[in-house]
């Protein structure tokens, strides 16, 4: 009975954490998200950009548009007429880490003449428990 009981608390203790969060996991993209809304001009070509985030030691890949038309990669739906910047920006708070994700992907896709063509960032979103009969919802490492 008392392991049965200890097992209990231990699958509680488990799963608590990422109804704590108090919105951290989503601040974390926000943060990111204004980031880059607030340094368009750092980000206009693949050159600036690539400064831009090794200044701040976030790993990136390049891939040349001849390099994704021959083996596209997984995340990408269509390979666009220039470079494409492939950037990871690592989650700080652990319980975001490891509930929700642990990185935040974003992709700079430039066209032809290296001007900034299209901007995307994507974090796994946050889950929630509905119990619509209390009409509450827990939030998941939001």
């Amino acid at each position: 009975m008392i392991r049965f009981i200890l097992v209990i608390v231990l699958v509680w203790l488990v799963l608590l954490p990422p109804f704590f969060t108090d919105g951290a996991c989503t601040a974390e993209f926000d943060q990111v998200s204004s980031l880059l809304a607030n340094n368009k001009q750092s980000l206009a070509s693949p050159e600036l950009a690539e400064a831009f985030w090794r200044a701040r030691n976030v790993p990136l890949q390049t891939i040349s548009s001849a390099q994704c038309r021959r083996s596209r990669p997984r995340f990408v739906d269509d390979c666009g007429p220039g470079e494409l910047l492939y950037v990871t920006v690592p989650i700080q708070n652990q319980v975001c880490r490891f509930y929700r994700d642990s990185e935040i992907r974003v992709q700079l896709q430039y066209d032809d003449a290296n001007r900034l063509r299209q901007l995307q960032a994507d974090m796994k979103p946050f889950k929630y428990l509905a119990l619509p009969w209390f009409g509450i919802k827990f939030y998941w490492a939001k």
